[in-house]
């Protein structure tokens, strides 16, 4: 982890002050390291870095940055076997990465395909209070998939038909899929399915492609959206029409617009762009899976659509999965014999507080500066920053 600035070149990225510090350390705490490597004592001296990320000045004096470190590998110190054990437990929704989809990725020099989508599905899970797990859906075994009640396929393009096969026997265990668009479109070797998306994936998702489209971005920027060669081959910005269990909401669209014919009575639509189905909810014996012909995972990370959130957690609380969500304060836990770990991470723009349950056996104390919190107080959040507290 930098400690000070990401120079690069001629660009100066601006001071990183102690609170900056301590916030990235808690940061690599709550994301679950039991080691932090610093980079580094020193500020760099190579060209390309200049004067960037050491953590003494350039004449080697302490810096307020040394402070917040100092005092972070204090508190590490006195709850040194805390951070050794400590894990995540298991999360109830698991974001699938897939070896093949990657590949393809990079074949067609795409790798931000892959990237930008996985980053945008665990964006919208963390704001809805879910720590996600990663999973390798190619290899994991069943056991490992029902651990989950949710999967996630931020943009599942070039899948395997046979990855298909074992999503759909999940979801016939009782499990729910949640995919982006284009299911299945490329094999897991790069060969495009003449109707657009692999039979197994049209009996997943119980539908046939209708139509595709790329759709533009609504503050006119092109984060992901290609150059139209002629008039009218990218759609003007979108807002889709919420159905079923999604009744009321308006998502916006990104990068795709994808619409379906739906083929079977197990189906139901859950988005519509106009007239046409955008969204589809298929059930197969215990659970469902639901496609989103549209990249949800970019309108969270590029629109920043409160809609588009909302229609991912309607999905997520119809399965059942709870939340580490009070207000804008999204808890997560590291476990172990001796005690936990909780971080309270503050996405609110003001200062929260977060009430210490009234069912512990004793109350908790902050992993940095020792304050005590007994039964039912109240533990302060600054906006937009995180505490960790360590209950024994």
């Amino acid at each position: 982890m930098a400690c000070g600035p990401y120079n690069s070149g001629l660009t100066v990225q601006g001071e990183v002050s102690r609170e900056d510090m301590r916030r990235w350390l808690l940061l690599q705490l709550t994301a679950g390291a039991q080691t932090t490597v610093l980079w580094n004592t020193r500020p760099e001296h190579f060209w390309d870095e200049a004067q960037g990320q050491g953590f003494l000045g350039g004449r080697g004096e302490l810096t307020p940055r040394a402070d917040a470190i100092r005092e972070y590998c204090a508190a590490a110190a006195t709850h040194s076997d805390l951070l050794a054990t400590s894990v995540k437990p298991p999360s109830p929704v698991a974001i699938c990465l897939d070896e093949s989809l990657y590949r393809i990725a990079d074949g067609m020099d795409e790798r931000r395909a892959v990237e930008m989508p996985t980053r945008g599905a665990y964006e919208v899970l963390f704001a809805a209070g879910i720590d996600p797990d990663f999973i390798d859906i190619e290899r994991a075994s069943d056991t490992k998939l029902d651990a989950h009640r949710v999967l996630v396929l931020p943009f599942p393009f070039a899948t395997a038909p046979t990855t298909i096969a074992k999503l759909r026997a999940y979801v016939e265990r009782g499990g729910t899929v949640l995919s982006g668009p284009t299911p299945g479109r490329f094999s897991e070797y790069g060969w495009a399915w003449p109707p657009g998306m692999v039979e197994e994936a049209e009996e997943l998702c119980g539908v046939r492609q209708a139509g595709l489209r790329h759709v533009a971005e609504f503050d006119g920027n092109a984060r992901w959206t290609p150059d139209g060669c002629r008039a009218g081959d990218i759609l003007p910005p979108t807002t889709l029409a919420g159905a079923g269990p999604l009744a009321g909401l308006s998502p916006k669209a990104a990068y795709y617009v994808q619409t379906y014919d739906i083929v079977t009575d197990a189906a139901e639509p859950i988005l519509r762009h106009g007239d046409a189905v955008a969204g589809v909810r298929c059930r197969h014996g215990a659970g469902q899976a639901c496609v989103l012909g549209t990249m949800f995972a970019y309108s969270t990370l590029g629109e920043e659509c409160r809609e588009t959130r909302r229609a991912v957690e309607a999905i997520l609380t119809a399965a059942s999965v709870p939340t580490e969500r009070t207000g804008s304060i999204v808890r997560h836990r590291r476990v172990s014999p001796g005690g936990e770990l909780w971080s309270l991470v503050n996405l609110g723009a003001t200062d929260a507080e977060w009430r210490v349950p009234e069912a512990l056996d004793a109350g908790p104390v902050d992993f940095l500066t020792g304050e005590r919190f007994g039964r039912g107080d109240a533990a302060m959040v600054p906006a937009h920053d995180l505490r960790t507290l360590v209950v024994r």
